[in-house]
């Protein structure tokens, strides 16, 4: 075993202060995940150290190097997920349950950071719900210690000074390859190279780079020693307030921490140095020995309490307090799961593997298992239930819209005077229809969406007045929306034709029956309904169908929507090919609901830069726009509003995105109308 260094443990205490601080939004804190980088180089210098010596003395051995792998890392990392498991039940509603349960089976086989490159962006706002996001970076420490011991092995040769020179060449080659590589991934695939052990290996191989230098390399005078030991801890600091989310990361930026850790384990000697000395004080290593349970408590107790709690609640204050709290269950878990598991005699090697194998099969099979269950819980009619007696609910229950409006209208116990029937480009009008509009929305509506709810909705409901988005891919033979088969039963039935509907949710069996009915009995978010119309993290909608969207949308800047352009542009549009069934379908309809009721469609506007983009790169944009127009003017139908913003009066900050307006915009759309008269 290698000395016992005390400094180390106090850089373990500024990174995981730094890491846990950056979670809680402090403002000093913004680069502060830069302490997994700084964990990354200990973890790797403090491994390899110890491998390296068991190489000298012959006596490494793989089944010993992942003994003490299992015990740094399992008992206190079961011990959290057994306890935020009863915590997500009952406070996740069962999309975000869902996600849960996919990561709960992923830990264990320490695949997290995959599952998370699919799921989130660590830098969204969305990341901050994620109770076990953090677990993302064991994953990649427990890849690289798969590597490397079979590294070691299939390194042959009997001289042992050899075999060290060779190891350190080739971690100095695949650490140079790995850092050239995140650095040409850092601008271009931002997540993949945020999680993946490719991007990330450099980072801990610098640590297992810096064991085989013999100490008697960086030997040098004390003065020299309190200059690169403060220069070390100057970087790391610098680096957590200079570095931003949008920093790139890692990259070659990621050197300036990194190379700071590095100055700290080379120079900063305890007795030498102010900075050994510093980082040496009780209250850093005490901190620095419980850093792994810090990093393991903070995230799921953050994470809980925001999606709990709305933001006015979470201030400087509170999180300062759950920080807090992070660290006294660090304590206790140190103290009665790290501490206890460490002692060989209590819980001999074969004990504790038979205990790993169990609990990582119960987390894999059990959270894989429920995770198949909630994919098809039906939380549609549990909202629209809500907004018959309530102003607001949450969306998050919502898997399927079209199911969701089929519920609504289904439940519907008044008929409003105005029907609102498109896609989501027209889920801002936000009362300006008075409270007799009901918004009957759906995400990419096709024409056959518009058919089918315009069917049901008016069978079941006596509108006055009708609204339709008329969205530029409704008559596209490739939109590729294919969504709309949810509603396949009532769009045939709409055209007089009979099928049989093959989209129709997938049933589940009696225990998966009373694992949804024990949830709803259990879960209080089930229960929970928004009181107003305050921006959350969550999606609402209000009684009328008006959406609020959540936090992350709409806090969006100019800079995240305009480089959205690109994808938006060809939304529905990537290749058009006219559909004159289509376009003879939605006529059919008008005509038919235009004898019983006053019509009109709505030509959305898209955000002024993306219309310019139109105009140059897609001109077919503005040949629909006329053909609708005809298509209005032909049919005696009013048609309102414009796909130019500038017609409309649309600025730039009147947008959520390239296509969907705020209500701010759609007011100025609606002001048009009056019904009163056709265009």
């Amino acid at each position: 075993m290698i000395k016992y260094r005390p400094e180390i443990d106090g850089l373990r205490a500024v990174a995981v202060i730094s890491v846990i601080f950056f979670h809680a939004g402090f403002t000093f804190f913004e680069g502060g995940f830069i302490g997994v980088d700084v964990f990354f180089v200990i973890s790797g210098f403090l491994v390899t150290s110890t491998i390296l010596t068991e190489l000298e003395k012959d006596q490494f051995s793989i089944i010993n190097f992942y003994e003490r792998r299992a015990r740094r890392i399992l008992p206190a990392l079961f011990f959290l997920l057994a306890i935020s498991f009863p915590i997500a039940w009952i406070v996740f509603l069962p999309k975000d349950l869902e996600s849960y349960l996919k990561s709960l089976s992923a830990i264990p086989i320490f695949s997290a950071n995959v599952f998370f490159l699919k799921d989130v962006e660590y830098f969204s706002t969305a990341s901050e719900l994620k109770p076990l996001l953090h677990t993302w970076s064991l994953a990649v420490e427990e890849q690289y210690y798969i590597f490397f011991p079979l590294l070691i092995l299939f390194t042959r040769t009997r001289n042992k000074k050899s075999k060290r020179q060779i190891l350190f060449v080739i971690l100095l080659f695949l650490a140079s390859v790995s850092l050239i590589y995140s650095q040409n991934l850092s601008s271009s695939k931002v997540s993949t190279n945020f999680y993946l052990l490719p991007s990330r290996f450099w980072e801990i191989a610098i640590g297992s780079i810096l064991a085989f230098i013999p100490t008697s390399v960086y030997m040098i005078s004390t003065s020299k020693k309190q200059l690169l030991s403060f220069v070390g801890i100057s970087l790391i600091l610098l680096s957590v307030v200079m570095f931003r989310r949008d920093t790139p990361w890692p990259s070659f930026y990621t050197l300036i921490p990194t190379i700071g850790t590095v100055f700290i384990i080379m120079f900063a000697n305890t007795s030498d140095t102010f900075v050994g000395s510093l980082l040496s004080n009780k209250f850093f290593v005490q901190i620095g020995l419980i850093s792994y349970s810090a990093y393991l408590w903070h995230q799921p107790i953050f994470a809980f309490s925001r999606y709990t709690f709305s933001s006015n609640y979470l201030n400087t204050y509170t999180m300062f307090i759950l920080s807090f709290l992070s660290m006294f269950l660090a304590y206790s878990s140190w103290k009665y799961f790290e501490l206890p598991f460490r002692d060989k005699i209590r819980f001999p090697r074969v004990l504790l593997f038979r205990l790993s194998l169990i609990l990582s099969l119960f987390f894999i099979v059990f959270g894989y298992s429920l995770s198949r269950v909630f994919r098809y819980f039906q939380g549609e009619s549990i909202v629209a239930k809500q907004l018959l007696s309530k102003g607001f609910a949450y969306a998050k229950l919502i898997s399927d819209e079209r199911i969701f409006v089929r519920e609504r209208i289904h439940l519907q116990d008044k008929s409003p005077d105005i029907l609102i029937i498109g896609s989501s480009r027209i889920m801002s009008i936000d009362g300006i229809l008075g409270k007799e509009s009901l918004g009957l929305g759906v995400s990419g509506a096709s024409i056959e969406d518009d058919i089918a709810i315009v069917y049901m909705s008016t069978r079941k409901l006596n509108p006055s007045k009708i609204l339709i988005g008329a969205d530029p891919w409704l008559f596209n033979l490739n939109c590729g929306h294919e969504r709309w088969k949810s509603l396949a039963s009532e769009y045939y039935e709409a055209l007089g034709e009979k099928t049989q509907n093959k989209n129709s949710p997938k049933e589940i069996n009696s225990l998966g029956y009373s694992i949804i009915n024990l949830y709803e009995t259990l879960n209080f978010s089930l229960k929970n309904s928004p009181i107003d119309d305050a921006t959350e993290f969550h999606a609402k909608i209000r009684r009328d169908g008006y959406h609020i969207y959540d936090l992350i949308y709409s806090s969006k800047s100019q800079k995240e929507i305009e480089s959205e352009f690109n994808a938006q542009i060809n939304y529905g549009m990537d290749q058009y090919v006219f559909s004159p069934k289509a376009k003879m379908e939605f006529i059919d309809m008008l005509r038919e609901q235009s004898q019983k009721r006053e019509v009109a469609l709505i030509l959305t506007p898209y955000h002024p830069q993306l219309y310019e983009k139109m105009k140059k790169e897609k001109p077919i944009f503005l040949i629909i726009e006329k053909e609708f127009r005809d298509l209005a003017r032909e049919n005696n139908i009013l048609i309102i509003g414009s796909y130019d913003p500038d017609k409309v009066g649309c600025a730039a900050d009147e947008f959520y995105d390239g296509m969907h307006p705020r209500a701010q915009c759609m007011k100025k759309v609606m002001s048009q109308t009056s019904f009163s008269h056709k265009k």
